[in-house]
């Protein structure tokens, strides 16, 4: 009798344990993996970036994930962040010409591409609204640390008088 207890009291430990490994695997399988969020700048608070926009999942086809929920993600930028730029310079609006209309492709305005610094962002964040962002960043726990971020904002200059 006192063996049988034993070993029911052994059974049990090994499924519970068992699913409790189990449960962890799962819970973590992520961890680590590289992931992407693309989306529209929200903030900048001290190194932390809020967006609203879209993660990519590789395993679904890029039509279901257009279809997607928008959401708000918050991420850090710390030293080891690549922080990339592009700056496209609209052609600005002629107010002596009253009635003009703006026809461009923005694939043929200048632009200004290449490193970008966290500095950079902020201050153009005070400024510019509608920034584009795409963020690479690694799945752990909190608020995730940036692997890179490219962000890509529609330059206005001031109108001519």
């Amino acid at each position: 009798m006192k063996k049988r207890k034993i070993l029911i009291i052994f059974g049990i430990s090994v499924l519970i344990l068992a699913s409790l490994v189990l449960y962890k695997q799962e819970s973590i399988k992520d961890f680590g993996e590289v992931k992407r969020f693309y989306g529209t700048l929200q903030k900048v608070e001290n190194n932390t970036v809020t967006a609203t926009g879209f993660f990519e999942d590789p395993n679904v086809k890029a039509e279901a994930t257009s279809s997607s929920q928008e959401v708000s993600f918050s991420f850090r930028v710390d030293d080891s962040t690549q922080i990339w730029k592009r700056e496209i310079i609209l052609p600005a609006i002629d107010l002596t010409k009253p009635g003009q209309s703006l026809s461009f492709n923005l694939q043929d305005r200048p632009k200004t591409e290449g490193a970008g610094s966290f500095d950079d962002l902020r201050k153009l964040s005070e400024s510019v609204s509608g920034i584009n962002i795409q963020v690479y960043y690694s799945v752990g726990w909190g608020t995730p640390v940036a692997d890179s971020v490219l962000y890509q904002a529609l330059i206005q200059p001031p109108p001519i008088r």
